[in-house]
């Protein structure tokens, strides 16, 4: 174990009071990873430990003021029913280490602490001070913060209205970079981060993997540390039984069990998607409904919606942050672009000898990602369904080239490069970002928090992620508090065979339905290729089957739209949607 010494203490901007205080909470010395955290969580950044004092001194209430200090964002009443709510933060030192990334960040999260209040995001403005314009690095943050503070809001289609700058010797050593958001909502409308008095209307999603079981068992952990006889969460759970590789139920039971508290389950066989257009009276303005998801969603209407539940708990963007993959390709670039040539043979035998490969192959495939991650714009971009048209392929790479993930690249290191594609493809795939027909439930991401993510992209890849074993790091800190079985769980659940067997026995129906497709006649498709990528698929080459299952859901939709919706009865819960609620360890 690394000893603590003062000049470490000194390097992770800790005082020696500091340093003091923190071993008083632990009742020991920390050790390296714990004084990391100190040093994070007690940074400026995070607890504004030297500005505080000041903020105090603030006007925080008044008779218009509907929310002050201690939500995501301040809501001040304007009349007429309407409220303006707003919110103004820094990101000083993220944005001088990594200009880019630091300001998009900054921009992300009060345009996230708005919306989370139930506004609609309606400006941004910003107040940036750099150091003196003949500093050598004074360039280079100027361009990275200003197209940080752009990406950000052009994506989102949220205009910049307002800002200044301002340039001056002081801030050589540290910039200052200020954003602020304001939105607007109805008064009576506004959504807290907090709900008061007993019975909160929460629910967590509770599946056999590592992220959705430690954020419900550290949440039992630290109630129940405080009170023994505390409520805990309910919980719901899916599950499969006809996919062989999605054995969730019996890693979510163990789960219950150790908790002594069994949730709601809910068993969705996809093996029995038919594929059939909504069976609900209505028209549906966002593609991708269909009879089966339609049943899914009822059922869900009626275990959470009408039972009160209004926030879902996700562990969605556990695996990305967390080193779910061991995957040593960002640490050994880190390596081979800082020129540390003898680490890198070192840590490359140490990422080859589990995955039993060839030490030329690691290397070589270490090579080839470091040159993607710096040549390409979305280095993770799969290739392309080979039915899209022709019109369809240059529209997504004319948009790709003016959406790059991270612009100027030159400078910023491989694992940061991957971090920043990471995130956003999580932010491209959170449920919330597809509305659901019957109901809006809130989502809220644990493992997507703000100050948790941020210290782990801070923290060197090799902490995260060992050879061999994926979430080294997450695995050593819940020891004892999840499930044993859970945390050492040698593969991810995954969903294939059930939405093959769907492909393959609606075959016939699917050929019908696609000869008269309204998507290869608006040019979108090229029919015959779609075709022979439906048959490849139905003969067992999964590689495009989760695009073609989008590509039938777009068409069904088109579909029903033209013809109008099919007006029948309200249907029941199918039997591939049983809802079941059984005591902890029950099969």
């Amino acid at each position: 174990m690394t000893a603590i010494t003062p000049e470490i203490v000194a390097q992770h901007g800790l005082s020696p009071d500091e340093y003091a205080r923190a071993e008083k909470i632990m009742g020991r010395e920390p050790n390296l990873t714990e004084l990391g955290i100190f040093s994070v969580m007690w940074s400026e950044h995070c607890s504004y430990k030297s500005s505080r004092k000041w903020l105090k001194t603030l006007p925080t209430t008044g008779p218009r003021v509907i929310c002050g200090p201690g939500e995501n964002a301040g809501v001040v009443d304007i009349g007429d029913g309407d409220a303006v709510i707003f919110k103004m933060e820094s990101h000083n030192h993220p944005s001088f280490i990594e200009p880019f990334q630091g300001a998009a960040t900054g921009v992300g999260g009060i345009l996230r602490d708005v919306f989370t209040m139930g506004a609609r995001p309606i400006a941004t403005l910003n107040a940036l001070r750099f150091g003196s314009p003949d500093h050598p690095k004074t360039r280079h943050l100027v361009a990275g913060v200003v197209a940080g503070i752009g990406f950000y809001g052009n994506c989102v289609g949220v205009p910049t209205v307002g800002g200044e700058c301002n340039f001056h010797r002081s801030y050589d050593g540290n910039i200052l970079v200020n954003a602020m958001t304001v939105g607007i909502a109805r008064a009576d409308k506004i959504f807290y981060s907090a709900a008061a008095g007993p019975g909160n209307p929460v629910i967590a999603q509770l599946s056999g993997g590592m992220d959705s079981t430690s954020i419900v068992c550290m949440s039992d952990h630290l109630r129940r540390c405080i009170d023994p006889q505390a409520k805990i969460l309910d919980t719901i759970s899916f599950f499969d039984d006809s996919e062989a590789s999605l054995d969730e139920r019996r890693h979510f039971l163990i789960t219950e069990q150790h908790r002594g508290k069994a949730g709601t389950h809910l068993e969705i066989v996809s093996s029995q998607r038919t594929f059939d257009p909504p069976s609900e009276l209505g028209t549906y303005h966002y593609p991708g409904c269909d009879d089966f998801s339609l049943k899914l969603e009822r059922a869900l209407f009626t275990l959470i919606w009408e039972k009160g539940y209004r926030s879902i708990l996700s562990g969605i963007g556990g695996d990305e942050v967390l080193g779910g993959v061991p995957n040593g390709l960002p640490e050994l670039a880190d390596y081979l672009v800082s020129g540390r040539l003898g680490t890198l043979l070192q840590r490359a035998i140490a990422w080859s000898l589990p995955e039993r490969t060839a030490l030329i192959g690691t290397l070589y495939d270490t090579a080839r990602y470091t040159t993607r991650l710096y040549a390409q714009n979305n280095p993770k971009r799969r290739p392309l369904p080979a039915w899209l048209s022709r019109c369809m392929r240059d529209s997504f790479l004319e948009l790709e080239r003016t959406m790059e993930v991270v612009p100027n690249r030159i400078g910023v290191a491989p694992h940061r490069l991957e971090n920043a594609v990471t995130w956003w493809h999580i932010m491209e795939t959170l449920p919330h970002v597809s509305p659901q027909t019957f109901f809006r439930p809130e989502y809220r991401y644990p493992m997507l928090d703000k100050n948790l993510v941020e210290y782990l992209f801070s923290i060197p890849p090799d902490q995260l992620v060992q050879p061999g074993r994926r979430r080294a790091m997450m695995r050593r800190a819940l020891r004892g508090i999840v499930p044993a079985e859970i945390l050492e769980r040698r593969r991810k659940a995954f969903q294939l065979h059930a939405s093959l067997s769907a492909i393959r026995t609606a075959h016939d129906k699917l050929v019908k339905m696609m000869s008269t497709s309204l998507t290869a006649e608006m040019g979108f498709i090229e029919i015959d290729a779609f075709c022979s990528a439906l048959k490849a698929t139905i003969n067992g080459d999964s590689q495009w089957y989760q695009a073609i299952l989008r590509t039938i859901a777009y068409e069904l939709w088109l579909q029903t739209r033209a013809t109008g919706s099919t007006v029948r009865s309200p249907q029941t819960v199918p039997s591939s949607l049983a809802v079941q609620q059984r005591s902890p360890g029950s099969a």
